[in-house]
């Protein structure tokens, strides 16, 4: 397998690994909308400080890492909005080998630290928890939706 650096050139790739990682539950994503995907791809793979991170298993994207680096006080961090494996390779290793690899990645690029959210009831979570994330206990995460009501 090989790490590989993506781009907004890889534009397909990574909306199709998305798509099909997130369209099942507990996510449900609905991607109908072309135009609003294109900018969340350009968002997390096309802006500056992005960086997305794929695995490739004999030429085809497995596996996906993708987010922006943050330069905090004490250094560099990789916020990762979307970590996901193809369906088919679910169970298969390939999350846990894009993890590894993606964590020396960042230690051979001076990222001090990997980030990411995910929901307590997500099988996701334990997933995490096995590949070496620690859960941060002291942190919430809060939303305030805009809309009037």
């Amino acid at each position: 397998m090989d790490l590989k650096l993506l781009n907004m050139a890889d534009e397909n790739e990574i909306m199709a690994i998305i798509e099909d990682a997130f369209a099942a539950p507990p996510w449900c994503d609905d991607w109908r909308d072309r135009e609003v995907f294109h900018k969340y791809v350009t968002d997390i793979a096309g802006a500056p400080n992005s960086l997305t991170l794929g695995l490739y298993d004999g030429g085809e994207l497995v596996a996906l890492a993708a987010g922006h680096l943050v330069h905090w006080f004490n250094g560099l961090e990789f916020a990762v909005n979307d970590l996901c494996v193809k369906s088919s390779r679910q169970g298969s290793g390939c999350g846990a080998e894009l993890v590894k690899r993606a964590a020396q990645y960042a230690r051979e690029n001076g990222i001090v630290r990997i980030a990411l959210k995910t929901r307590r009831s997500a099988p996701a979570y334990s997933f995490y928890r096995r590949t070496g994330f620690t859960e941060q206990e002291d942190c919430v995460y809060f939303t305030m939706d805009t809309a009037e009501k």
